[in-house]
């Protein structure tokens, strides 16, 4: 009678290692990589763009030790391991696939010998792209934006909320970390920049806790660009936009062969990559044309409020030590420029409280963070200890259970412990220390 609450059983896996209780799930068209704990990969088989092979020395209990690598043009790598769960039937599609090396794969696969990783296919693209220049156009400045010369509209430089555009598809985006989620904007089926027509222009808004921030400026516009001939089209990209702009872009190979061209205009600058794989001995799809602008930071960091405190209202502590954040207006809304009046030397970071305005903060030189009086009940210095070295460090600013922050570092803990009881005094709250391991 209790068949019905029975889950289905799976195909028994090796469990002496993490990844070898690996289960495979495949359909016509999907991978899909379940892990010890439950997380998972999924691959798009119709994305694969190699497949590679390796194989290390045995286990301790002697179980094979080979992996089966994956790239695609969406995903990350995935790798696979021999002894997954229900990997007879990876196997058999692999096997199964055009130009596939049989031959080095079992011969890899079965031996007992160590073998660097091996290209076993290699899937050749066809161009999602097209070059149609017109000998007249007209050329529309980076900063008014990206004008689709096929759907004769704009693709302005706005906050995402107001982004309008006739067949855009908005997605919701999920994260590794499946407590932060953001938004796609995705639009079919353009013709941009005097005859390149590509599949698609994307921008993305900034992920956050919940939900994404729409009331912040799009940065960038992307446009991936898949070619059966990569560096050939990078090259020949990059001279369809020196046309466009009249102007010379900068083409730049890096140590690691990845190829780069970028073009610059005001505050917009556009950048054309094309990333070299090892693996394949060759570059990877896609290529991506990015095209960002640098946004105004002032709507975000001014302050009228803060600009008005005078010091001689203010109660304050100046230590000379620097105190900053990796926080922007990105993730928080409570940073704000320094006034110059608070003259705060370099190195030193002045922590004050206002009781009238009901508001204390840290400044340095350049930045100020705020909080309401009411809203912090404790402060907390959290030091890592990374194998008997300071790792790195954070302020926790809690109000009651919840955390608000621990965005917030010192440039030296010793020292700054000497401050802990002043700081915490001045603020009218608790301000204690304390130390966690980590070993990686």
């Amino acid at each position: 009678m209790f068949d019905f609450f029975k889950k289905k059983k799976r195909p028994e896996v090796i469990a002496e290692h993490p990844f070898y209780s690996q289960y495979i799930e495949l359909t016509e068209d999907q991978l899909t990589v379940v892990e010890h704990d439950n997380d998972f990969k999924k691959l798009d088989l119709n994305t694969i763009t190699w497949i590679s092979i390796y194989n290390w020395e045995k286990t301790l209990s002697g179980h094979p030790n080979c992996w089966i690598n994956f790239g695609s043009l969406v995903v990350f790598n995935i790798s696979v391991c021999t002894v997954a769960g229900n990997f007879e039937k990876l196997e058999a599609y692999i096997l199964n696939l055009p130009d596939f090396d049989r031959k080095t794969y079992f011969k890899i696969k079965n031996s007992t010998l160590e073998f660097e990783e091996t290209t076993l296919l290699k899937v050749s693209q066809l161009d999602n792209y097209s070059l149609s220049p017109e000998e007249e156009y007209q050329r529309l400045p980076l900063d008014k934006g990206i004008f689709i010369e096929n759907k004769k509209a704009l693709l302005p430089w706005v906050d995402y909320e107001d982004l309008q555009f006739a067949d855009m598809r908005v997605e919701d985006v999920v994260y590794p970390n499946p407590s932060y989620r953001g938004k796609r904007y995705h639009i079919s089926d353009v013709t941009l920049f005097n005859g390149l027509t590509a599949a698609a222009i994307e921008t993305e808004a900034y992920p956050e806790v919940g939900h994404a921030k729409l009331n912040r400026p799009i940065l960038m516009y992307r446009v991936e660009i898949i070619a059966q001939q990569i560096a050939t089209s990078f090259y020949a990209l990059g001279s369809h936009l020196d046309a466009y702009f009249n102007a010379k872009g900068t083409v730049d190979k890096d140590t690691n062969n990845h190829l780069t061209y970028s073009y610059k205009e005001g505050l917009c600058s556009l950048k054309l990559s094309a990333f070299w794989n090892d693996r394949t001995e060759d570059y990877s799809n896609p290529m991506y044309l990015e095209v960002s602008k640098e946004p105004d930071l002032d709507r975000f960091y001014s302050s009228a409020v803060l600009e008005q405190l005078a010091l001689a209202d203010l109660s304050y502590l100046t230590i000379p030590l620097y105190v900053g954040t990796s926080a922007t207006y990105l993730t928080v809304d409570n940073i704000f420029y320094t006034p110059k009046h608070f003259q705060i030397k370099e190195g030193e970071t002045l922590f004050w409280r206002h009781k009238t305005e009901g508001m204390s903060g840290i400044s340095n030189t350049e930045m100020t963070v705020i909080f309401l009086d009411n809203s912090v009940t404790l402060l907390s210095l959290v030091v890592e200890n990374c194998r008997g070295h300071e790792g790195g460090n954070y302020i926790e600013v809690y109000n009651h259970s919840i955390l608000l922050t621990k965005s917030i570092f010192v440039s030296d803990t010793h020292e700054f412990k000497k401050y802990l009881p002043s700081i915490g005094e001045l603020w009218g709250v608790a301000f204690n220390w304390n130390t966690f391991d980590n070993h990686y």
